[in-house]
């Protein structure tokens, strides 16, 4: 046997199925094991959880149990203990619940302009231009109303002229010829678009 051990010794031990319901007030739990050979009641040896610990599994069912033994040598197990739950004060409070019902009833709103007078006042201004651009219509229409055209200037119109006479001389507008070449005797040319037919 060896006591004191560091690290201590990381075991993975089987753990039998829950031994059935526990007695009242208390809660089966698994805990690590070790047989204590040098126990003081020989020939009687006893098991102890001292120089153990454990960590308790994460689902109830669980097959297996991680220890960590302090103390080497002699036997190891997993088994279901039963351990008194704590006494825990409980108290009762009381909560109600209260329906609320709110009936809402709608009133037909009927439409009322409080302000006539601007009512009015756009109506007739819409009105009035209507009936203006109507004369004005009218007028231009009829021949009444007379618009004068701007004159350009004879020299700005002379530029203009001279310019586009100029890149006209420079374009040289020809016209397109296709023909084929005469292979043979008695072939002439002719002009694909002849000029006049």
């Amino acid at each position: 046997v060896r006591p004191n051990l560091d690290p201590p010794i990381a075991l993975k031990l089987q753990l039998n199925a829950v031994p059935g319901l526990a007695p009242e007030g208390y809660v089966y739990e698994p805990v690590c094991v070790r047989l204590d050979e040098t126990s003081e009641l020989l020939p009687q040896q006893e098991w102890t959880v001292d120089s153990m610990t454990w960590l308790l599994p994460s689902s109830y069912g669980a097959t297996e149990l991680e220890c960590l033994a302090g103390t080497g040598g002699g036997s190891y197990a997993a088994i279901y203990v039963p351990v008194k739950l704590e006494t825990t004060l409980t108290s009762t409070s009381m909560t109600s619940t209260r329906t609320l019902v709110t009936t809402v009833t709608s009133v037909p709103v009927e439409v009322q302009f409080t302000d006539g007078g601007m009512v009015f006042g756009v109506v007739l201004a819409g009105i009035a231009l209507v009936v203006v651009a109507g004369a004005i219509g009218w007028q231009c229409y009829v021949g009444n109303v007379k618009v004068q055209k701007p004159e350009m200037p004879r020299e700005l119109l002379k530029q203009v002229s001279d310019q586009w006479q100029g890149m006209k001389e420079k374009m040289q507008w020809k016209s397109a010829r296709v023909g084929t070449e005469p292979t043979g005797p008695g072939t002439e040319r002719k002009e694909a678009w002849p000029e006049n037919p």
